[in-house]
């Protein structure tokens, strides 16, 4: 039987092969809190995990959509919002590849725990351990979705992304329509590693 935990009101499970809540995660979303109660939009949840950020936004009146690569991941997730009687879509995607066109230029937030640890990729079959491998240099993952991210905001639409603090996340910013307004930085003991929430604005 799973374990039913609770946060802030809400309620969510944990499940092998399945990136737990953690640190990193409470970071993020207590970065999110002004946003969703100070106004009502759409969100996209990248690499959603147990889904407790697309769960608090949905709670709190937003529309959500909530992505991920791994399908037990979005099975949660769905299940997840089904606890707190929620709804949203969930879909299947390495990042943007596999979001519908129609949500081009929709999102009004876009928050995004990507994967963080330095090293080559690792087998498909590790699932629990792929979700912390981010590439050679633990950013590259980062790199990709900030490629193509401002093609899925709308106007005047913020991205919330966790990033370990030594990354270089304003220079792999390649649009001019992207702005980083913001950083708010905090330590964390994860894997020896230190970690922020960069808020970036979009200017299109």
């Amino acid at each position: 039987m799973s374990i039913i935990y609770h946060f802030e009101g809400v309620h969510y499970m944990e499940r092998g092969g399945v990136y737990p809540v953690r640190d990193d995660t409470l970071l993020l979303i207590s970065s999110m809190k002004d946003i969703l109660k100070g106004k009502r939009g759409k969100m996209l949840d990248m690499g959603c995990g147990t889904g407790l950020a697309s769960i608090l936004a949905a709670s709190n009146g937003w529309q959500v959509v909530s992505v991920d690569r791994e399908p037990r991941a979005l099975s949660l997730t769905r299940e997840n919002l089904t606890l707190n009687d929620l709804a949203g879509e969930q879909y299947l995607s390495d990042l943007f590849e596999g979001i519908p066109g129609r949500f081009t230029r929709a999102f009004d937030l876009i928050v995004f725990n990507p994967p963080y640890l330095k090293g080559p990729a690792l087998p498909l079959d590790r699932r629990e351990e792929l979700a912390l491998a981010g590439g050679r240099e633990g950013w590259e993952i980062t790199a990709r979705f900030l490629r193509d991210v401002d093609n899925y905001l709308s106007g005047g639409g913020s991205i919330l992304l966790l990033s370990c603090r030594e990354w270089p996340v304003s220079d792999l910013i390649s649009s001019s329509y992207l702005d980083i307004s913001e950083e708010r930085s905090r330590s964390h003991g994860i894997d020896g590693e230190g970690f922020k929430v960069v808020w970036i604005s979009y200017k299109g």
